[in-house]
Parts: structure tokens; C-alpha cells; sequence
């Protein structure tokens, strides 16, 4: 029990270790624990920035058990110096029992978090300082985001596979041990793996071919990664293999879209053991994917998945949208309102921010999928152009007590045309009446949400990507439905919690939706919260969301330990809170500190900025607003990449419909099939009346020498063909090679070329890319 009236003056204010009741032992980013007062003034709004994640009081070398023996004797010197008996338990007993009291007095995840049972990111400081309008007087640290490779040339790889359906998984593993010892031996190992592709051939799953497959290509030495040894190779294999056979089974690889890969990936990450073995696999995983993409399979980005790892830790890319820079982006849409995508930017923009959907899931959401009525509400569920990322995404979302009201009426009246279009036919909610089916492509409707945020952020901290809407929707509601149970969280906001469901307005809809009582019948505190933004997030478990997703529990582990403290202490007056800072009996009743007296929490607060004032934070005025783009100038005709070219026409006449490349790649039907009929255009001399009865896949060249060449030139022309002055000119060339000898036995050097070309910059076809 806290010794009230009879408080010797201290020499700080580490006495309130003194009890454990009173105050809670707090997390570190290091993993040691630091006294309650720590966090007051790191939930301090003037001083969060420089010190809110909990910087270590104990011992600079972040050795746990050093700390662990200093706060022990920390805590003894404390206890003397109030004259209270000596703790007779151990420090774990103690911190045990923190635990406990900090749980009677907020959620249990609040006190998993500051315990070090659950894992939550925190914002970057570049992020944090950035919404708070803030900066430190050190100079901003390098953002640790990681960069994700560029795309690299597609190679002759080939994924499609026949095989026996009913093959047991054990015979799959006794292959893979087969691989593993024949990489044994440095020698001639891919020779060796194409004996066993041909010994076992029809005996292979898809995934299992592929493993091979991309062990044989980082073994090349022309390989775009650079080549390993094969002792590397083998650690390589064995590193995925186990988990994704189990995983994959023998689903057709070239028949996954994004979801399933992204699904694949996760519960393939899931079986892994320890962190630092999941920071390896998602690495190998990484490589694996490329391989997969040169043979057709979608690009994805693997730091959006759940539970991403890397260098031995959860690297989360950290990022949060406020309500101002929302607002922005709205008003920055409203002011190019004439463009025909403005309206269909906005609502999937809005649907990420509001309402936590994924770009896909924003993409493929359907006319049917919208419920308008007096409760409307979404309805995320798979369909036939797209699967979800498991059964928990199947989700339903309400929107009046998400959406603002001008929004909600924005949207449920786009949902009334587009059903009118349809004539009451279903379709997706964000695609041309002309084709109802026919997902509008990312760099129409997503690439604009990201290219206008990342203007308005700056690109501070991290670089902003489409997700991170996501993430923001995840804090905010989880916020604003702690929020409702307790309104005193708010009472000291910082400038980022501006958020629409933080109103009050907006948390008497969220009580209302998600915790329906009988009318006249009392509210009580909710235990539920995380579980209630889990599912609308569409994730399996709660943890997943807390390491991922919730970036704001440092804060708010803050602001529940300054109400414990405030409650604890409400009965101290001054001069016993002057005793407890160890300030002189007059100093209470001076002005600087006499304000404060009426709160515990506000006086010690008052105290620990007074001590820090020489390392406060300089508080920014907002810059002036920067110009953004406008829709014309982030949606332009486009040309496919020679990549994703060549992977739709390989795939298309190696027999996948075009419909189902659409629903893929979301590259509209029109656009393949014309690309399908201009290269049968191409291929046909001109002498020949009629089509040819086969025609050749497309696909570069065997040897690693010449692949390199014709992605060269391929790469050349592309990079030529986007200014289209010069298009013209290289339709002319091609246009003579072809009639002059056909694309089989083209010779550049044979024929005079049109006068103005420039042949070394605008070469169109030629040498080995004639015959592709």
C-alpha cells in the first residue's frame, strides 16, 4: 500500500516502483523494464516524439539480465526509502503481478503488449514525427524500409506440368531427399538434376517441378541473381521444399492468381519454427517467386503478407494516414471530378481507408456485393474472377458506422448507376459498363491512390503503398472502439487522432452496430475489441493483427497507465507530489507548478518535460501545401512491359483462355486479344493467304547467351516505343523486315532501312528476336 502523508522527500521520482499495484513495469523495444515513469512523458503529445516507445532506463547495453539485477536493486532502495518492508518474492513473482493489476485495469492485450507476450510494430519516427508535425533535433534517421528488387527479364521456364493426380506426398519427399544428396556433389549438379527431371517425369507435382527447377537456375551462372555455389543450392531447397509440397500439394501453379499465391506463401511461412528460420525462408521465398514470375505466374509483393520476416525480425512496413491528409486526397479528387475515373479512384481509395479492404478485394468487389438498405454493408466473399486469402476474409462490413455520411451517399449512389448499367445484372462495382466483367487494371484505379498519398506524405519514413490504408483503418477503429468503454483516452489527443470514427458521433454508431444492448439497458465494458477489428480485417487470429497492423499500442499502453496512475494518486494534493518529485516544499504552490496540482498525472507529466526541456522536440507548423498531380497525369495509356507480353501470349497459346489471363493480370480481354491477333499478324508472311496451321509459343531463345540478347534489344525497343514520336518510324521498320524476308529468316543487315531512323536506339526486330 502506497504510504500516504509521510513521503520523505526523494532525490527523483523513482519512487513510484514502490508498489506494484500503483505502478506497472513497462516494455521496452530492447526487452528490459523500465519504471511507470518512463511513460510520462513519452504518452506527452509536446514529448512522444522523442522518447514514446520507452527508450531503456537500466542498462545501456541492453543485456536483460544486467537490467533485470538493476531494477531489482532499484526497487530495494526504493522500498527503504518509503519505509516499507522489503519484497520477500522473487522479481518474477513481482512482475507477475504487474501484470495482473495492469489487466483489472486495462484490455488484456494492453498488458500482453507491455509484458512482451504480444508483438506490436510502432511507427517509424519519420512516420510518427510526420503526422504529429514535429521534428527532432537530431537529424531523421535513414528509413530501414527494405527495396524491393526490380523486375528482372523473363527466362524459357516452364511451369506447365503432367503428372499423376493421385501421387502421395511421401513420394514428393522422397524426391526432394534425393535432390538433397545429389547436391552433395559440386560437380556437374545441374546435369544431375535433369536426370532426376527426367527419371521422374510424370511423377512430379507442379510445385516440386518448379523447386527443381529454380535450384537448376541459380545454379546457371548466367543467372539474373548471380549464381551459387551448390552447397548454397542445397540449403536453398531444403529451406522451402518441406513447407511448400506440404503447403501446395499439387494445385497447377499457373492457375494461382495473387490471393492464392499470397495464401500459399503465409501458410507455407506459418510452418516454419523460429524467427530467425522464417527470416531465411521468406528471403529464399522471395527468390523463389521471381523464378516463378519469368514463367507466368502474377507478381506480388511479399512485405504486404502477414507475418513478413526479415534479418531475424518482423520487419512491418509501418505507416499511417491521418484524417487531414485524407481529407486531402478527397478534395484533391474532387477538384478533377470531369475525369471519368475520378469517382471510381475515390471509392477505392475510400473503401481502403474506411473500411480496411485490400487492393484486390477493392478491385474485384461486385455490384451484388453492395447492400444498400437502411443498414448497408459489404459483403467480401470470393468469386469466380478472384478467390480470398482464407475463409476468415469472408467478411461483412458495415458502413454507416464507418463511413461519413457524404461519403456513404457518394458510394451507395455510384452502386444505383452501375446497377441501372447492368440492368440488374451482377458484375464488378469498378469496370466499364462495356465489359462488366473486366477488372479495371491497377494502373487506372490503385496506382493513382498510391501516386496521390505518396504526395501528400512526402514519402516520409516509409514509402506509401496502398496498404497502408489498410493499416490505418485497423488503428483507428481499434482506437475508437477502446474509445467508447474509455472516453478518457482522448482527453489528451495527439494531433494524429483525428480521425472520423474518433468523433462522438461516430462511437455512439460503433457501440450501437457492433455491441447491441435492449433500449434503456446499461453499458458496460467490452472485452471484445480486438476480436471485433480481427474480423473485420478479415484475419484468422488476433495476434495477427496486433504484429502487423496495429502500430499505435505504445500510445495507448501509455495513456491506460497515466489513467491507472491519475486514479491511484487522484487523493495526493500538491506539496505530497512535490515530496514524490523531490522538489522543495514551496516549489507545489509556485504558478509553473500550482495549474497542475488538480491531476496526478498532470503534475508528474508537468515535471519530467521541466527536466527534459533541453531535449524537447521542435514542434513544426504544417508545410505549405504541396501542388499535387492531377488524374491525367497519373493515368496515361500505358504499353504492356515485353515481359508480361511475352508471358500472355505464351500462356494464351499454350492453351489458357483469355478470360481467365483477365482475371489474372487484369489486363482487359480486348488488349490480349489484340496483342493475340497482331502477333499472328506478324508471324504470317505476307505472301500467305491463309493462317498457318500451328504457330510457335512465344518465348526467348534457349542458351543464357542469347536470352540476354534478346531482352536487350526487346528491352531497347520498349524503352524507344514509349516516346511516340518514334513509334511510327519502328512500325515502319518492322513492317519492311517483315515483307522483305518474313520473321523467320530476317536479316537486319540485308535490306536499306527508312530514311530517319536511328537504328541503334529504335531497333524494332531483329537477329534472334525476328524468329520469336
Amino acid at each position: 500500500m502506497f504510504v500516504e502523508k509521510s513521503i520523505p522527500t526523494g532525490n527523483g521520482i523513482e519512487p513510484l516502483c514502490a508498489d506494484p499495484r500503483l505502478a506497472p513495469i513497462c516494455r521496452s523495444r530492447t526487452g528490459l523494464y523500465v519504471p511507470i515513469t518512463r511513460w510520462l512523458h513519452c504518452a506527452d503529445h509536446q514529448l512522444a516524439p522523442m522518447c514514446r516507445s520507452v527508450t531503456p532506463l537500466l542498462h545501456p547495453e541492453g543485456n536483460v539480465r544486467a537490467g533485470r539485477a538493476v531494477l531489482w536493486s532499484r526497487l530495494e532502495a526504493t522500498l527503504n526509502t518509503l519505509e516499507l518492508p522489503p519484497w520477500r518474492g522473487e522479481l518474477n513473482e513481482l512482475l507477475r503481478a504487474v501484470r495482473v493489476s495492469t489487466a483489472l485495469s486495462a484490455p488484456g492485450f494492453v498488458a500482453a503488449y507491455l509484458a512482451e507476450d504480444l508483438e506490436s510494430h510502432s511507427l517509424p519516427d519519420p512516420v510518427f514525427q510526420r503526422v504529429l508535425g514535429a521534428r527532432l533535433p537530431a537529424a531523421d534517421s535513414p528509413s530501414a524500409e527494405p527495396k524491393h528488387a526490380p523486375p528482372l527479364a523473363p527466362a524459357a521456364i516452364e511451369l506447365d506440368v503432367d503428372f499423376d493426380p493421385d501421387l502421395p506426398r511421401n513420394s514428393q519427399m522422397s524426391i526432394t531427399r534425393q535432390v538433397c544428396k545429389t547436391l552433395d556433389n559440386k560437380r556437374g549438379a545441374i546435369d544431375r538434376l535433369k536426370k532426376i527431371l527426367e527419371e521422374h517425369h510424370g511423377r512430379l507435382w507442379p510445385i516440386t517441378h518448379a523447386l527443381i527447377g529454380w535450384t537448376m537456375w541459380r545454379l546457371d551462372p548466367g543467372c539474373p541473381l548471380g549464381k551459387i555455389k551448390a552447397s548454397s543450392a542445397q540449403t536453398y531447397f531444403r529451406t522451402l521444399a518441406v513447407h511448400l509440397i506440404y503447403e501446395a500439394e499439387d494445385l497447377d501453379l499457373l492457375d494461382l492468381d495473387v490471393d492464392d499465391f499470397e495464401t500459399l506463401y503465409e501458410l507455407a511461412a506459418r510452418r516454419v519454427g523460429t524467427e530467425s528460420r522464417r527470416a531465411y525462408f521468406w528471403g529464399r521465398l522471395r527468390d523463389f517467386h521471381d523464378y516463378l514470375f519469368l514463367g507466368g505466374a502474377p507478381d506480388i509483393d511479399l512485405r504486404e503478407l502477414d507475418g513478413w520476416v526479415a534479418k531475424g525480425s518482423v520487419r512491418v512496413s509501418a505507416n499511417l494516414v491521418t484524417e487531414r491528409e485524407f481529407q486531402r486526397f478527397k478534395k484533391a479528387l474532387e477538384m478533377n471530378r470531369n475525369h471519368p475515373a475520378a469517382e471510381m479512384v475515390f471509392l477505392a481509395g475510400m473503401l481502403g481507408y474506411r473500411a480496411g479492404l485490400r487492393r484486390r478485394e477493392a478491385q474485384m468487389l461486385r455490384i451484388h456485393d453492395v447492400h444498400p438498405g437502411p443498414d448497408p454493408f459489404l459483403l467480401i466473399r470470393p468469386s469466380k474472377l478472384a478467390s480470398l486469402k482464407s475463409n476468415a476474409a469472408k467478411r461483412r462490413i458495415p458502413l454507416r458506422a464507418l463511413l461519413p455520411v457524404d461519403e456513404l451517399t457518394i458510394l451507395m449512389d455510384f452502386h444505383e448507376r452501375r446497377k441501372a448499367q447492368a440492368d440488374g445484372k451482377d458484375g464488378l462495382l469498378f469496370a466499364s459498363p462495356d465489359a462488366p466483367w473486366t477488372p479495371t487494371p491497377y494502373s487506372t484505379l490503385i496506382d493513382p491512390i498510391t501516386a496521390l498519398f505518396a504526395a501528400i506524405t512526402g514519402q516520409v519514413g516509409v514509402p506509401f503503398r496502398f496498404h497502408h490504408l489498410r493499416h490505418s483503418f485497423a488503428n483507428w477503429v481499434l482506437v475508437a472502439m477502446l474509445a467508447t468503454d474509455e472516453p478518457e483516452l482522448l482527453t489528451r489527443k495527439l494531433p494524429l487522432l483525428d480521425a472520423h470514427l474518433l468523433s462522438n458521433a461516430s462511437q455512439v454508431l460503433l457501440r450501437t452496430r457492433f455491441y447491441p444492448t435492449l433500449e434503456g439497458s446499461a453499458h458496460y465494458p467490452e472485452r471484445r475489441h480486438l476480436y471485433q477489428v480481427a474480423a473485420l480485417m478479415g484475419h484468422l487470429s488476433p495476434s495477427t493483427t496486433c504484429q502487423s497492423y496495429l502500430h499505435l499500442l505504445d500510445w495507448l499502453s501509455g495513456r491506460y497507465l497515466d489513467l491507472a496512475l491519475d486514479h491511484r494518486l487522484r487523493h495526493l494534493g500538491g506539496p505530497d507530489l512535490g515530496r514524490i518529485c523531490g522538489l522543495s516544499s514551496s516549489m507545489p504552490y509556485k504558478r509553473e507548478y500550482r495549474d497542475f496540482a488538480h491531476s496526478a498525472v498532470a503534475f508528474l507529466r508537468h515535471h519530467v518535460a521541466m527536466r527534459a526541456k533541453a531535449q524537447a522536440p521542435i514542434i513544426e507548423h504544417a508545410p505549405a501545401a504541396r501542388t499535387l498531380p492531377t488524374l491525367s497525369d497519373l493515368i496515361k495509356p500505358t504499353l504492356p512491359t515485353p515481359s508480361l507480353l511475352i508471358t500472355l501470349l505464351r500462356r494464351h497459346f499454350s492453351g489458357t483462355s483469355i478470360q481467365k489471363l483477365e482475371s489474372i493480370f487484369a489486363i482487359p480481354a480486348s488488349a490480349i486479344t489484340a496483342a493475340t491477333e497482331a502477333y499472328l499478324r506478324m508471324y504470317a508472311k505476307q505472301s500467305v493467304q491463309h493462317p498457318k496451321g500451328t504457330i510457335p509459343v512465344p518465348r526467348p531463345p534457349r542458351s543464357m547467351e542469347q536470352q540476354c540478347e534478346y531482352f536487350r534489344i526487346v528491352e531497347r525497343a520498349y524503352a524507344s516505343a514509349r516516346n511516340a514520336e518514334n513509334r511510327l518510324a519502328m512500325s515502319a521498320l518492322a513492317e519492311a523486315l517483315i515483307q522483305r524476308t518474313g520473321p523467320k529468316t530476317g536479316k537486319i543487315g540485308s535490306m536499306p532501312f527508312p530514311v530517319g531512323i536511328d537504328f541503334s536506339t529504335n531497333m524494332m526486330i531483329g537477329g534472334t528476336t525476328a524468329r520469336h
